[in-house]
């Protein structure tokens, strides 16, 4: 059963990748190292937001949290998996790092996000760039990166 599903999980990211053109990155000496995705759902008591840290080598699964008095919590190691290279290749490949890195950092803009919103955060060996968002089929090219993105956290039973 496991094996079925990610076959279809790996047969749908690469028809998703297939209808894309490759990043269009400005210095030919850029390569994506790993790229975060979370769901806020404002603050909380004790451990309640998970999020993934995805690289080429694995998938990182952390838990978030909150003491009763406004303090972060250390973030802490879930699970970690071993990252397919198709799945890796699909998701740098779902998305112009370029156009990414052009984004504005929180969409709605003007510090509208405080209930909850989706974010990915994109780390090459050049430069870091986090948004904040509360639609993504609002923001042009963060479409398919957030979809794949999706799947990959239902895949590992991660939830939204």
């Amino acid at each position: 059963m496991k094996k079925a599903v990610v076959f279809l999980i790996t047969i749908m990211i690469l028809t998703v990748a297939c209808n894309h053109e490759q990043p269009v990155n400005l210095n030919s000496n850029e390569k994506v190292l790993s790229i975060t995705h979370g769901r806020y759902y404002g603050e909380c008591i004790g451990y309640c937001e998970k999020y993934l840290n995805i690289s080429q080598d694995s998938v990182e699964v952390y838990y978030r949290g909150w003491d009763g008095y406004g303090n972060d919590l250390p973030d802490t190691l879930w699970a970690k998996f071993n990252t397919e290279n198709n799945i890796w290749n699909s998701l740098i490949s779902s998305f112009s790092v370029n156009d990414f890195m052009k984004l504005d950092s929180i969409y709605p803009p003007l510090g509208e996000v405080d209930q909850g919103h989706t974010y990915i955060k994109v780390i090459t060996n050049l430069r870091t760039k986090s948004v904040s968002f509360t639609e993504p089929d609002t923001i042009i090219g963060t479409q398919e990166l957030d979809k794949i993105l999706f799947d990959i956290r239902d895949f590992y039973g991660i939830s939204k």
